[in-house]
């Protein structure tokens, strides 16, 4: 190809299989950055994006497969810089692949929700590890409302989670925690974003026991990057906003602090989604992947979890 060379590798779709046989085709595919796409039902817009850069998806309908893409360009996503064309025709390829990454995700989302039978999910992990944004995008494609727990705690009691902090104590906080979460295990069909610390009380875990709990392992010094990047004012266990110079050291001291009390307890989790894991496996950094493929990988899990649970209440 003339700019970018491309191999790819068709899998058959078998399932919650789909995205673990990339691991067993990897071996396969030459170095590179991976991509997602369904070849079957291209998006009309992935194909318009494509045309004319000789990148054209075989599309074969006789059976349904996911294609996996290796860019012969490092290990990162197409970029402006590393393939050689404008911003706008990248911009343009990413907006395509996002769409048909969205679609994939909607349609693995159908697929497990009547297997839920109206469980929810409640996502945990440290501060900045994305629950608000995948937890989104999960209650999308199930089909179920996306609530966040802190949110309905400042709802409450009219406080942001820094001025209840301040103007009261953790204690307090985790009190109200609690109670927020006893009222959400009544209900179904949701998907819930809880506070980083909701692990480490044990009567927080019989409330989200009525659903399912997914895990957000993300690397520490990713976390510190994200909070830095945002501001730390609105992350009370962090001490306020940092002095610029030094702001990631101490934030990724501070986090990795927290981590060592928490760690056990997220490992409670029915479900994790390592971020880590995954970006080797898709020859990504961790910077690079996105909320979607997050979300695809929490709900491969999630029907990992449910199989499980189906075959030993068949033993039963």
């Amino acid at each position: 190809m003339d700019v970018m060379q491309s191999r790819n590798v068709h899998i058959p779709r078998a399932g919650s299989e789909h995205l673990h046989s990339i691991r067993r085709h990897q071996q396969c595919l030459a170095s590179g950055s991976l991509s997602i796409f369904r070849t079957t039902g291209v998006s009309c817009s992935l194909r318009h994006s494509l045309q004319g850069r000789r990148l054209l998806l075989s599309e074969d309908t006789s059976f349904p497969t996911l294609e996996i893409r290796s860019c012969a360009h490092g290990h990162r996503p197409p970029s402006a810089h590393n393939t050689g064309f404008p911003a706008t025709s990248v911009n343009k390829f990413k907006c395509a692949v996002d769409d048909d990454q969205n679609l994939l995700l909607k349609e693995r989302g159908r697929v497990i929700a009547p297997h839920l039978k109206g469980r929810c999910i409640y996502l945990v992990g440290m501060m900045g590890s994305g629950k608000t944004t995948v937890g989104k995008l999960i209650a999308d494609a199930l089909g179920y409302q996306f609530t966040d727990s802190d949110k309905v705690i400042e709802d409450d009691n009219g406080l942001s989670v820094a001025e209840f902090f301040r103007l009261q104590n953790e204690m307090s906080f985790r009190d109200a925690e609690t109670r927020v979460l006893e009222k959400l295990s009544h209900n179904l069909q949701q998907v819930i974003s809880t506070g980083g610390g909701i692990v480490v009380r044990p009567e927080n875990w019989k409330y989200m026991r009525y659903g399912l709990t997914v895990w957000l392992d993300v690397p520490l010094e990713a976390l510190a990057e994200r909070v830095v990047a945002v501001g730390t004012h609105s992350r009370p266990l962090l001490g306020g906003e940092l002095d610029s110079e030094s702001a990631y050291s101490k934030a990724l001291a501070r986090l990795i602090s927290i981590f060592e009390v928490r760690e056990s307890c997220y490992a409670k989790a029915d479900a994790r989604v390592s971020l880590k894991k995954l970006a080797i496996d898709l020859g990504y950094e961790v910077r690079d992947i996105t909320p979607t493929l997050i979300a695809l990988q929490a709900l491969e899990e999630i029907d990992r979890v449910l199989t499980k649970q189906n075959k030993e209440q068949k033993e039963e």
